[in-house]
């Protein structure tokens, strides 16, 4: 195979979404919702609300769909309407393959048809596309940051280890997504970057044991938002942490600590 087709097909995985079929379980949570649909750049997705009360965004990571966020919802849908959703090319959402730009462009387009968010809970890389959407439409009075990776290049730094790729395919890769995006590609979806224009409370939740996106990152995050609070946990993989009771009752607490008093829990 030639360079040019090695690379071809190394950017065509890149950008490839593995579809994770719909939990039962998760689907006899969804029937308990309202559907509803939001249209960007010509195509429909649907997304949940579920509860009532301040809205709550749930916002999923790369290769995993809205089942990963039903325990945090039904956890919230007593006192907050909280909103859930297959990002596009993920799940049940149209679609085989996504760049970051598109989930982007998404959560911009939720955020416009949600109107002002209470909070924003997010897992994974669900961090980097909802807080690289933040302002204007799309911002909060509180944001949680669940096992969240710092920045688009660790993403291609991980393809390209996982991927065992060679140095020269590596190096045009890079050099692809910057022709691509431009130049500032890596700044603008950068965690530790975005985090300074943040000037709302947080928490960053990581696990120490976490394979996938090491605990380094959340205090790299952390460093540049002071109104955040960095919590490591011990114990837990990366897929499994939303899921936790622990982590359940961390980020209620959170997200109540921002309400006005005459909605806070007594």
């Amino acid at each position: 195979m030639s360079v040019e087709r090695e690379l071809a097909s190394m950017i065509q995985r890149y950008f490839a979404i593995i579809k994770m079929p719909r939990d039962p379980e998760a689907q006899v949570f969804l029937n308990s919702c309202k559907a509803a649909t939001v249209t960007v750049k010509g195509a429909k997705y649907t997304y949940y609300r579920c509860g009532s009360g301040p809205k709550i965004l749930l916002v999923h990571g790369l290769h995993a769909n809205l089942d990963s966020m039903v325990e945090l919802a039904s956890s919230l849908m007593d006192r907050y309407e909280v909103i859930l959703f297959d990002a596009p090319a993920h799940g049940e959402a149209a679609g085989m393959m996504v760049t970051m730009p598109q989930l982007q462009s998404f959560a911009q387009a939720l955020g416009e048809e949600l109107g002002p968010l209470h909070g924003l809970v997010a897992h994974s890389f669900g961090v980097l596309w909802a807080l690289s959407a933040w302002g204007g439409a799309l911002s909060a009075k509180t944001v949680v940051s669940i096992s969240g990776p710092t920045s688009t290049r660790f993403l291609t730094e991980k393809f390209i280890d996982m991927n065992s790729v060679g140095d020269e395919l590596a190096e045009r890769l890079y050099q692809q997504l910057e022709r691509r995006f431009g130049e500032t590609y890596w700044e603008d979806f950068s965690l530790p970057v975005i985090a300074r224009s943040l000037k709302v409370p947080g928490l960053i939740i990581h696990s120490q044991d976490d394979t996938m996106v090491p605990s380094t990152h959340a205090h790299e995050i952390g460093e540049g938002w002071p109104e955040a609070e960095v919590m490591i946990l011990e114990g837990e993989e990366h897929f499994e942490l939303c899921k936790l009771d622990v982590v359940t009752e961390l980020v209620g607490k959170t997200l109540d600590a921002t309400l006005p008093v005459e909605l806070s829990r007594a």
